[in-house]
């Protein structure tokens, strides 16, 4: 079994974290999200599926199995910018891979397939769709997809400049980003 470090990150974000989840899903993340229970149930999930647990409840110890990671800030982007430094969130980068609400992934569907469950504004526009087969919801890359692109890009660029030069997943040694 490889250990967490060497493969794309997984996570469980607790209950209070739920916008930070929906993010890192964007990003193609596969992160769960969990709404209620004790921490001592979430702590189990997230050992037995080997899922990293974020959280920023200072109750939850560190240590050991799972590996907890406690965010310091409260505000959504710095989130995203230290589990960016932490975790290499930039190689595995696939936004709208996975469904936004419900964590699965998605799978594309012709424009006809979706008609009847878009907007005709969106069905003349746009030719690509993808569609959760957990919760049916359908995506496609309108101006939201634009915006957390730009989002994304600025998230990594924050990340890699408070870094020291090559800590940053996906940068070369001298500090510079592969093409």
């Amino acid at each position: 079994m490889k250990k967490i470090e060497e493969t794309e990150p997984r996570f469980i974000a607790d209950a209070h974290l739920g916008k930070l989840a929906r993010h890192l899903r964007f990003a193609g993340c596969d992160t769960l999200l969990f709404r209620e229970g004790s921490d001592r149930e979430l702590k189990r999930i997230a050992a037995a599926q080997s899922r990293i647990l974020l959280t920023r409840d200072r109750g939850i110890p560190e240590g050991g199995t799972p590996i907890v990671v406690h965010l310091h800030s409260p505000e959504l982007r710095e989130q995203l910018i230290e589990l960016s430094r932490r975790f290499p969130l930039h190689d595995c980068f696939r936004p709208f891979s996975r469904c936004m609400v419900c964590n699965t992934p998605l799978h594309s569907v012709s424009r006809d397939a979706v008609r009847d469950r878009i907007p005709p504004a969106v069905a003349e526009h746009f030719n690509t769709f993808k569609e959760c087969p957990g919760c049916g919801r359908i995506y496609w890359k309108g101006d939201h997809y634009r915006r957390m692109l730009r989002e994304w890009e600025s998230i990594f660029s924050s990340a890699t400049d408070r870094c020291d030069p090559g800590s940053f997943a996906g940068s070369n040694p001298d500090g510079s980003t592969p093409p």
